[in-house]
């Protein structure tokens, strides 16, 4: 996690952005925080409408809404 968080701080505005943004929350759900997982998730959903990098994104979503029920 904290990998993917330096990438976010050193090269924000970079493409691979979106896919440390997916990855790290991905940790945080696999951690138990699922809310943090999410809230990141739909802030980046939010910042990448009508852009082709937001199908990950809610694909992303939807894998943690799924399993959780």
């Amino acid at each position: 996690l904290g990998q993917y968080e330096r990438l976010l701080a050193l090269y924000p505005g970079s493409p691979q952005t979106i896919e440390a943004n997916i990855a790290s929350a991905s940790i945080l759900y696999r951690q138990g925080q699922t809310s943090e997982a999410l809230r990141r998730l739909e802030n980046l959903a939010l910042t990448a409408q009508d852009q082709p990098h937001q199908l990950p994104i809610l694909m992303a979503m939807a894998q943690i809404y799924g399993d959780l029920g």
